[in-house]
């Protein structure tokens, strides 16, 4: 099996990176405004255009100008591979070196099994992604409301990939509905685009260069759609995504068993550290609320003694005054 031997290098050097994520996220905890959002955003592009270059991946990019300076927008393209991430991050980068022209800052949705992933989870919640509970529609409408908010209140582009999952098969799968609602809901103008040929992009045995293209399609203005059922806006978007998309020369198998069983071992453990921790933060909080309680009796207990002292010294006093007027 031939394997890609400049990723297999580089794997430590994104490990590292990883970890450094980590450690940025660690610190967010205690101080949420320390790093901006536009500084995240511009660290996360800059790994992935060197994932990118590690895994011998060229991005063409066409209808850039379709973007516009800034957000808000929704961004909805096919999905193929876990590249396609990286890819966008790489189409958003600004295009000349001018002060005052930045990065364009991305936002995503993706779904909550990324959470148990080492190397993705902390750059994933570096750049503010919201994870969906694909088993919970409610709760999963809940996030997608939220993320409709925090785009139109940032001014960021939202990234949806509708079919759901990666698909490898070929073609593109049916959209879910729920992120055009949003758009129809929070009034977000909508960018189709298409990536093409990425279905391998993050494979170690692939040896040769992968040259991918993703195109930006003309901005569809949250005004053309507002009376629109939102099946006929999905079907409208899926025929513009359609209309540009080259079906791979190949396919790729989707995750093995023994990968869903890997991840499925992480899930398991994350919840169980995940409840260790709430139970030592429970017992912490009762124990503090114990030591409370404790200091409010004893000092209730000072003040009840100190009214009956002062209490019997005026009835005292006033016994002394009767006996001597006597």
């Amino acid at each position: 099996m031939k394997i890609n031997l400049k990723a297999a290098f580089r794997k430590p050097l994104w490990d590292s990176r990883a970890m450094r994520c980590k450690r940025i996220v660690r610190k967010m905890d205690k101080d949420p405004e320390r790093f901006t959002l536009q500084w995240r955003n511009d660290l996360i592009s800059k790994y992935s255009s060197k994932m990118l270059s590690g895994f011998n991946i060229n991005v063409k990019v066409t209808g850039i100008e379709n973007l516009g300076k800034t957000g808000p927008a929704l961004l909805i393209g096919n999905h193929q591979d876990t590249s396609d991430a990286l890819i966008v991050l790489k189409a958003l980068e600004k295009i000349s070196f001018e002060k005052e022209e930045k990065n364009k800052i991305a936002t995503f949705v993706a779904k909550h099994d990324l959470k148990y992933h080492n190397l993705i989870r902390y750059p994933l919640e570096l750049i503010d992604v919201f994870f969906l509970e694909q088993n919970d529609f409610r709760k999963s409408f809940e996030i997608y409301r939220d993320f409709g908010k925090f785009i139109k209140n940032n001014k960021t582009y939202g990234i949806v990939f509708p079919e759901g999952t990666r698909n490898r098969e070929g073609n593109i799968s049916e959209f879910k509905s729920a992120s055009l609602k949003i758009a129809q809901k929070e009034l977000l103008p909508i960018i189709p685009f298409t990536i093409n040929n990425s279905v391998r992009g993050l494979d170690w045995t692939r040896t040769e260069e992968l040259n991918t293209e993703i195109i930006f399609h003309k901005k569809i203005p949250a005004s053309s759609f507002i009376n629109q059922s939102t099946q006929a806006l999905s079907e409208r978007v899926y025929k513009i995504i359609k209309s540009s998309f080259i079906p791979p020369l190949f396919k790729v198998k989707d995750m093995s068993q023994v990968d869903k069983q890997k991840l499925k071992s992480k899930e398991e453990a994350y919840y169980k550290r995940e409840n260790k921790r709430n139970s030592r933060e429970l017992k912490q909080k009762t124990k503090i609320q114990n030591q409370e309680i404790k200091i409010k009796k004893q000092e209730e207990s000072e003040t009840q003694r100190f009214i009956e002292s002062e209490k019997k010294r005026k009835e005292k006093t006033n016994n002394k005054k009767k006996d001597n007027k006597e």
